[in-house]
Formats: C-alpha cells, structure tokens, sequence
C-alpha cells in the first residue's frame, strides 16, 4: 500500500518508465539522460545492483536504500539518482 501511494505520487510529478533492465537504467542514469532510479521490491537478485550503483555513485550521483543514508546491495529498496533529484525525493518521502 504505501510504495503504491509513493508510486501514485511520482507519477504525477514525473515521467515514469520501467526498461526492465537495472544496468541500462544505472548507465543512464550515470551519463545524465535520466534523472534516476527508484526501486520499490523491484524484479532482482542480489547481484543485479551493486554494479549499477558503483557506476552512479562515480559519476557524481547518489545512491542510498530507502530510509538510510548510505547503500547495502542485499536491499533492493533504493534510490539511485543526480544529487538535486535525490534531496528532493529524500525530502517529499523521507527516503
């Protein structure tokens, strides 16, 4: 219930689209085309993330699991996204 309230809200603020492939949407996200990732119990194992969110963090964005500050890869709950985006959705969501 609650990530489909989140979902309902992002959707008004936002354009929304899934690829169905985390690497694709963490490069893009890295070179700037989109403005970020939000995964809430996305489609994934362990090993599908952390690759991803290496590349984002070194190309100046930020990644963190909902609710904390830093990043575990075994939680797939996260936001990976360029700094402005990130401190909006940390302040709309408390992630």
């Amino acid at each position: 219930k609650k990530n489909f309230d989140i979902y309902l809200d992002l959707r008004k603020r936002a354009i929304l689209f899934n690829t169905i492939s985390c690497g694709f949407e963490f490069a893009m996200t890295a070179c700037g085309k989109i403005e970020g990732r939000v995964s809430l119990d996305p489609y994934g194992n362990d090993y599908d993330f952390p690759a991803g969110a290496f590349l984002v963090a070194e190309a100046g964005g930020k990644v963190a699991n909902l609710g904390k500050d830093d990043y575990d890869f075994r939680n797939h709950n996260f936001v990976a996204a360029n700094p402005i985006v990130f401190e909006e959705l940390r302040n709309l969501y408390g992630i």
